[in-house]
């Protein structure tokens, strides 16, 4: 799963990127306050990190199936 680390890697990055944005707010005391923000990046980026790829790829494809069952039998017998 190339993909996967790749993203992890970019994930990183941008986790680095962000506690230097924290660390500048903070030095500068112009009042911006990124906590908030970072906490919700951090808490994403873990959810997307820790994500099983394959298990979410079977939950979208049972509910494909389900929404084409339930199509399919609305198209069986439509509404008079």
């Amino acid at each position: 799963m190339p993909a996967v680390v790749g993203y992890r890697e970019r994930l990183a990055t941008l986790q680095g990127a962000w506690d230097s944005l924290a660390l500048l707010s903070h030095l500068s005391d112009d009042g911006t306050n990124l906590s908030n923000t970072r906490e919700a990046f951090e808490s994403l980026a873990a959810d997307l990190v820790t994500a099983d790829p394959v298990a979410d790829d079977r939950d979208l494809a049972a509910r494909d199936e389900e929404r084409a069952a339930e199509n399919a039998s609305r198209t069986a017998y439509p509404p008079r």
